[in-house]
C-alpha cells in the first residue's frame, strides 16, 4: 500500500515541479513568440492615416478615419500602400483589397492577382504578375486608363500614374496640365510620381524629372543618384556616395539637406526625412509644432506625407511625429516593446504573478518531498 502512496505523491511532486518550470520556460516562450507576432515589418503614411504591416500578415490603420481609412479588413497580407482618402493592401495571395473613400463603389480593387500595388491622391494603381498596369478609383483625368504592355513598376502621384515598361522606358497618363506625364525618351531604372511633377532615375545614375517647375523642383543636378523622392514642391535625391541633395521650394529649409551619408530619403510637403546609414532619423524643413523632430533610436524604415511622418524602429514599434493630429496618435499595440523577452509568462490565468507562483509550486513541491521521505522513515522503523 506504501508504495502506491509513494508512488501517486511521487508523481504529484513531478508535475508540481513541471508547472513550476513551465511557468518560466515554454509559457514564456509562447508569449514571446506571440508578442513578437505583434510587430511591424513595413508602414505608409497617406494624407491623414498611417498604416502598418505586422509580421503575421495582419494591417491596423490609425488616423483620420471619416471615410473609413483606418478600417483595415482582417487577414493576412504582404504589403500596404496609404494614399489620399484610401488605402490598399496586398493579400498574400496576389489579390488587392482597398478600404475608405468608397463612393459608387471605385474604391474596389479589380480582381485577379497582382505583384504591387501603389495609392496616389485620388486613385490606385496595381502592377499585375503578367506585368500589365490596371488602375482604379477616380478617372477625371484619365488617371485610371493605364496603357496596354507589360510594366516592372507603378507609381500613383497625385492626379497622374507612370510605370515603368520592361524596355525602361517611362510611360505617364491622367492630369498633365504642368506636363507631369510628358516623360522623356530613354531608358530609367526607377520612377517616382509626386504631386505634380515625376522624376526618373536613369539607368546612368542620372535624375531626370518634369512637371510642374514654379519653385524648380524638376530641376535636378547634373549628379549621380541612386534614389530619388518627389515632393510636393521639391525633390530630394540620394547620391552614389550617400549624401542627400535636394532642390526647389526652399521656403522652410526643406532643401537643406544635412551632411552625412544616409541610406533612404523621403519628401514631404515642405519637410523632408532620412535615415542615416546609423538608422538614425534626421529631419529638416518646416519645424512647426515640431514637424521636423523625429523620434531617437535606430530605425529601420521612414515614410513622410504632407504634414506627418512615420517610422519603424528595430524592435517593430512604431513612432509618428509632426503637425499633432490624429495620424501620429499610434495604437498602443505598436508604441509597446513587443520584443522584450518576457520573464514571466502572460498566456494563461496564473501568469498574472508567475513569479510568485513559481515560488509557491516549488515550495509545495519540497513539502511534498519531505512528506514522503518522512513517511519512508516510519515504514522503515514499523518493519524493523
Amino acid at each position: 500500500m506504501w508504495r502506491h502512496v509513494f508512488a501517486g505523491a511521487l508523481a504529484f511532486a513531478g508535475l508540481l515541479m513541471l508547472a513550476c518550470a513551465a511557468l518560466g520556460g515554454a509559457d514564456g516562450w509562447q508569449s514571446a513568440t506571440a508578442q513578437q507576432s505583434q510587430r511591424a515589418i513595413a508602414i505608409s503614411v497617406g494624407s491623414g492615416s498611417a498604416c502598418a504591416l505586422r509580421d503575421s500578415g495582419e494591417i491596423e490603420c490609425w488616423g483620420s478615419n471619416h471615410w473609413g481609412e483606418t478600417d483595415a479588413p482582417a487577414g493576412q497580407f504582404s504589403a500596404v500602400s496609404a494614399g489620399g482618402f484610401h488605402s490598399c493592401g496586398l493579400r498574400e495571395t496576389g489579390a488587392v483589397e482597398c478600404w475608405g473613400w468608397n463612393t459608387s463603389g471605385r474604391a474596389g480593387a479589380p480582381a485577379g492577382r497582382f505583384s504591387a500595388v501603389s495609392v496616389g491622391w485620388d486613385h490606385s494603381c496595381g502592377l499585375r504578375e503578367t506585368g500589365a498596369v490596371e488602375c482604379w478609383w477616380d478617372n477625371d483625368y484619365g488617371q485610371t486608363d493605364a496603357p496596354a504592355g507589360r510594366f516592372n513598376a507603378v507609381s500613383a502621384g497625385g492626379h497622374h500614374s507612370c510605370g515603368l515598361r520592361e524596355t525602361g522606358e517611362i510611360k505617364c497618363w491622367g492630369y498633365n496640365f504642368y506636363g507631369q506625364t510628358d516623360a522623356p525618351g530613354g531608358t530609367f531604372s526607377a520612377v517616382n510620381a509626386g504631386e505634380y511633377h515625376t522624376c526618373g532615375l536613369r539607368e546612368t545614375g542620372a535624375v531626370e524629372c518634369w512637371g510642374s517647375d514654379g519653385s524648380g523642383q524638376a530641376d535636378a543636378p547634373a549628379e549621380r543618384f541612386s534614389a530619388v523622392s518627389a515632393g510636393y514642391s521639391h525633390t530630394c535625391g540620394l547620391r552614389e556616395t550617400g549624401e542627400i541633395k535636394c532642390w526647389g521650394w526652399k521656403d522652410g529649409d526643406q532643401t537643406d539637406a544635412p551632411l552625412g551619408r544616409f541610406s533612404v530619403v523621403s519628401a514631404g510637403n515642405s519637410h523632408t526625412c532620412g535615415l542615416r546609414e546609423t538608422d538614425v532619423i534626421e529631419c529638416w524643413g518646416y519645424t512647426s509644432a515640431s514637424q521636423a523632430q523625429p523620434p531617437t533610436g535606430r530605425h529601420t524604415a521612414i515614410s513622410v506625407a504632407s504634414y506627418h511622418a512615420c517610422a519603424l524602429s528595430e524592435d517593430g514599434t512604431a513612432a509618428c511625429w509632426m503637425i499633432d493630429n490624429r495620424a501620429t496618435n499610434v495604437p498602443a499595440s505598436l508604441r509597446q516593446q513587443t520584443l522584450t523577452a518576457p520573464a514571466t509568462g502572460t498566456g494563461g490565468l496564473l501568469d498574472r504573478n508567475a513569479s510568485t507562483q513559481r515560488t509557491a509550486l516549488a515550495a509545495l513541491a519540497a513539502a511534498t518531498l519531505s512528506l514522503l521521505a518522512l513517511a519512508l522513515l516510519r515504514q522503515s522503523r514499523r518493519r524493523s
